[in-house]
């Protein structure tokens, strides 16, 4: 779960001495780190399987809230605000398995310090520290959640996402689309803007509701390309198509070769990325995707679906039942 084009945020995971990626975030050019937790100590010892908690409440005021989305390097951006300050710029991510906020922010808000975790770096063993924190409150519009477990650390990278002068500062942070269980979170892109409801998706039907397994830490669906069949993960925070590793493009009939300018960055290395089409069908579920851009280096994750493929759908994440609906939206 590495770039992609993307920024992704994986798996917040905690334990007593295992280390789960929180953060692995590709982008544009470079790639953000995974977060890996490297202890577990007083109220954190008791997370369930490990993990960090979920929002201790979740409020709605009505059966749906809808917020708008703004959006930077590609990627969806919600206003939130934290502990009755703000709004704040986030980044809406189905690619995160955790929220992170900036330490700048953490800082700004006096928000505690809990317990030391460590973040690790795409192509690199040397990893970052960061801090796990809770958020006491945080508003999406009139959605609330309340005790919101989270990791802070420096995200200056995110300032490398943007791809046009005239995008605002950029997002303070990463919220996790299946940090909220209770919910279903919508990310509606062609009418830009999130929508989050009470409730539960309809049971996978493998056509356009898909299940995860429980060893999967982020919203995953079957990419099929021509006779090959893989496991994607859908990633709101990338901001490429459809992003490969050179080991399952080496499977593929691919066509059109072209060796980008730009490699895929990562704080300590860097990786060729090679473009390409596939002259074959290619689905996920029922849903055909029609010349989907397709790239591919050593860096990547096997297989990430992102913004440039999601943004005419509508992308449903049910945490709670670990299901993601995709439906294309008419213009």
């Amino acid at each position: 779960m590495i770039r992609s084009g993307s920024f992704r945020v994986p798996c917040v995971t905690l334990s007593n001495r295992e280390g789960c990626k929180v953060i692995s975030r590709r982008v544009i050019i470079v790639a953000l780190p995974l977060i890996i937790i490297l202890a577990a100590v007083g109220f954190y010892q008791r997370a369930v399987h490990g993990r960090l908690p979920p929002p201790e409440r979740l409020q709605l005021p009505a059966a749906k809230v809808i917020v708008p989305l703004t959006f930077f390097g590609g990627r969806p951006v919600v206003d939130v605000k934290v502990n009755g300050k703000g709004p704040f710029r986030f980044i809406f991510d189905t690619g995160a398995a955790g929220n992170v906020i900036s330490a700048e922010l953490a800082h700004e808000l006096n928000l505690p310090a809990l317990q030391s975790a460590a973040m690790g770096r795409p192509g690199s063993d040397k990893p970052l520290p960061a801090t796990v924190t809770r958020l006491a409150r945080m508003e999406i519009g009139e959605a609330v959640a309340e005790g919101v477990s989270g990791v802070y650390s420096d995200l200056s990278l995110l300032g490398q996402l943007s791809v046009t002068a005239q995008e605002q500062a950029p997002p303070r942070g990463v919220l996790s689309a299946t940090g909220f269980p209770s919910w279903v979170v919508s990310i509606n892109f062609p009418a830009a803007q999130l929508e989050i409801e009470s409730g539960e998706l309809p049971v996978e039907d493998n056509k356009t509701v898909f299940r995860w397994g429980s060893n999967e830490p982020l919203p995953t669906v079957p990419l099929s390309m021509g006779e090959l069949t893989v496991a994607a993960h859908i990633d709101s925070g990338s901001g490429s198509g459809i992003t490969l590793s050179t080991a399952i493009a080496a499977k593929l009939p691919l066509e059109q070769k072209h060796l980008e300018e730009d490699p895929a960055r990562f704080v300590d290395s860097q990786f060729p990325v090679t473009s390409a089409t596939l002259n074959q069908k290619i689905s996920i579920g029922s849903i055909i995707l029609v010349d989907p851009p397709i790239r591919f280096h050593d860096g990547s994750a096997p297989a990430n679906i992102g913004q440039k493929v999601l943004s005419s759908m509508l992308v449903r994440v049910d945490a709670k039942n670990r299901r993601v609906q995709l439906l294309y939206v008419a213009k």
